[in-house]
């Protein structure tokens, strides 16, 4: 009790720093900007005063300027130096990052090694996998359901697989993607969702998202595959996740994880999305972790990892 008065002079200096900063802040960027723009005028100026004394013929030396040079050059100019601008932009960019990083560093909590998927674990599934790809029929591909309770660390279990299996003798020339359960949806275009930075033909982005079942919603699109997403996307639960499958598909991989790719879906749209994953990666070697009912039928092998992180195959 009787504490507003001492609450109230922590917010006054709590106040006061915070002011302190954005001024310091506002400073930096007030002058750097001004020096930037004062520079750039005084390049143009010169420039200008160099181009008109050099038509006038009072200056000669340097190369000779004809007008038509001269006016390119005048409109060209202010264009360079505007990127001098954009230049301040970033750096102020690039400051805000570093005085974020710092917060940011420290909420990240440090490695629990207890916590990680535990390495057994990890080396476990690592040697399965080599073991069922070199097997006796080395052109069977292998579907393996990997299940246990929440928490368990299914989840951590795939990442640790994910970055070491690249790394294993046996495995070093296989692709490996990851299907998560949010699919990602970048405000470009179709094409550049689809493709992630990489050069596909048309056609076949076309055939990959016919597979998957975009085909008339692609019509649908005004502008094609450079329909641009935006930051509200044209698309439903169901067809971010048929999205992210074609991405899949058009990586041309050996292995997939799937880690519960039709989770937060109606039960309709789970059946028909894993019945859609399941038609069109036959060719893959797939580790599949699902919450929700699959056929048996599908995989060829059973992990379960329990409430410690424990791997049984």
């Amino acid at each position: 009790f009787q504490q507003h008065d001492t609450q109230a002079e922590i917010l006054d200096k709590a106040s006061a720093a915070y002011n302190i900063k954005t001024m310091h802040v506002l400073t930096l960027a007030f002058v750097s900007s001004s020096l930037l723009d004062f520079f750039s005028t005084l390049s143009i100026a010169i420039i200008a005063v160099y181009i008109g004394f050099s038509l006038l013929g009072e200056i000669d030396f340097g190369i000779s300027i004809q007008f038509v040079d001269g006016m390119f050059i005048l409109l060209v100019v202010p264009l360079l130096f505007a990127e001098l601008k954009r230049l301040g932009q970033l750096y102020h960019q690039k400051e805000a990052a570093v005085a974020a990083s710092g917060v940011v560093q420290e909420l990240i909590p440090p490695p629990n090694e207890e916590k990680d998927a535990s390495n057994k674990s990890v080396l476990t599934a690592i040697h399965r996998v080599a073991v069922l790809m070199v097997s006796e029929n080395p052109r069977k591909k292998n579907w393996i359901a990997l299940t246990g309770p929440s928490g368990a660390g299914k989840t951590r279990l795939l990442q640790g697989m994910l970055e070491r299996l690249l790394n294993t003798p046996l495995l070093h020339q296989s692709k490996v993607a990851m299907l998560t359960q949010e699919s990602v949806i970048l405000p470009g275009s179709i094409r550049e969702n689809v493709c992630l930075d990489r050069e596909y033909p048309t056609a076949e982005i076309i055939h990959v998202l016919t597979q998957v079942g975009l085909a008339e919603w692609l019509l649908q699109q005004p502008q094609g595959l450079a329909t641009l997403m935006g930051d509200y996307p044209p698309l439903s639960g169901g067809e971010a996740r048929r999205l992210a499958l074609a991405r899949v598909m058009l990586l041309d991989v050996d292995i997939v994880m799937l880690d519960e790719p039709t989770a937060f879906l109606t039960a309709q749209l789970h059946t028909e999305i894993s019945t859609l994953i399941h038609n069109v990666l036959q060719d893959k070697h797939v580790i599949w972790v699902s919450h929700k009912g699959l056929p048996a039928t599908w995989f060829n092998e059973q992990w379960r990892i329990d409430d410690c992180g424990e791997l049984s195959l």
